[in-house]
């Protein structure tokens, strides 16, 4: 799985992206967190959609935990940097914490708050907080918006 995602992000890179020229491999791909992999199927996405589909894998030996919140950011490519998108206020998220036991997958709805924030072409990632033993680890899938 991790071949098809890295291959499928090398062609996009090579086809010329604007935003991801500057962008090595390793950081457009650094979504695999110590066994924990993010990912957002498909990639790239003509128009702005309502919310993306946000696979998280637990690839290792225990029960990771994390809570409903993320972060949006979108990839400058001038300054080579991810930056945040500010939530609108009136945006929250539920106090939960779900757990997910070692070797599952599953898929949660992330929405982008269309009627609330304009996004532009570009490369976005969701950035999430997993919990496992002890440990805060941060973890991004990244997605093209085109245009």
């Amino acid at each position: 799985m991790k071949r098809i995602i890295f291959c499928l992000i090398i062609l996009l890179v090579s086809a010329g992206s604007a935003w991801t020229q500057n962008l090595t491999e390793e950081e457009i791909i650094e979504n695999d967190c110590k066994g924990v992999l993010l990912t957002i199927t498909p990639f790239s996405y003509p128009k702005t959609p309502d919310m993306v589909e946000l696979t998280l894998s637990n690839q290792t030996d225990n029960t990771i935990q994390f809570g409903a919140p993320y972060t949006i950011e979108k990839y400058n490519p001038c300054s080579e940097e991810w930056e945040e998108i500010t939530f609108p206020e009136g945006i929250a998220f539920i106090s939960i914490m779900y757990m997910l036991p070692a070797g599952e997958s599953e898929v949660y709805n992330t929405y982008l708050y269309l009627e609330q924030i304009s996004y532009d072409p570009g490369l976005y990632q969701i950035k999430k907080q997993i919990y496992s033993e002890d440990k805060n680890i941060e973890c991004t899938a990244q997605f093209e918006i085109e245009q």
